[in-house]
């Protein structure tokens, strides 16, 4: 996993929260800069497959990455005195969810409205089955 977040902050990502073998990104963006920052995310988790997608383990399991982005405003809110707990409430986190619910080993899934705001004449796309989620291709250029 350690391979993993450092690929992330290579990229200018930040850590928000690990849940059991998941793990929650951000990029922070304007929205004048959404589309070159989900680019800019894409190239991280092409990477990443590329890099760390499938992995034997020491006890003769294989692991297989499979990645959701969504895109959108949040409300990060704090609570407790001593101890703080951090909720998050955007609809990009539902969709950031349902599309790594979609994905399958080794695959990047886009949310709805993250496709709509990125630069999409420069990603090769395959809309899911029944879904409004499309599956990443490839990245033109890349």
């Amino acid at each position: 996993m350690c391979d993993i977040l450092e690929d992330v902050l290579d990229f200018g990502g930040d850590i928000l929260k690990f849940g059991g073998d998941a793990v929650l990104v951000l990029w922070r963006a304007s929205e004048a800069q959404l589309p070159q920052t989900i680019g800019l995310v894409l190239q991280c988790c092409q990477q990443i497959q590329k890099k760390h997608g499938t992995r034997d383990t020491h006890v003769g399991v294989k692991l297989q990455l499979k990645i959701g982005i969504s895109a959108g405003q949040m409300t990060l809110l704090t609570a407790g005195d001593r101890e703080q707990h951090y909720f998050i409430c955007s609809q990009a986190l539902d969709e950031v969810m349902e599309a790594q619910n979609l994905a399958v080993k080794s695959e990047v899934i886009l949310s709805p409205t993250c496709w709509e705001l990125c630069e999409q004449e420069q990603i090769q796309t395959k809309l899911l089955g029944g879904k409004r989620s499309l599956k990443v291709g490839g990245r033109v250029g890349l």
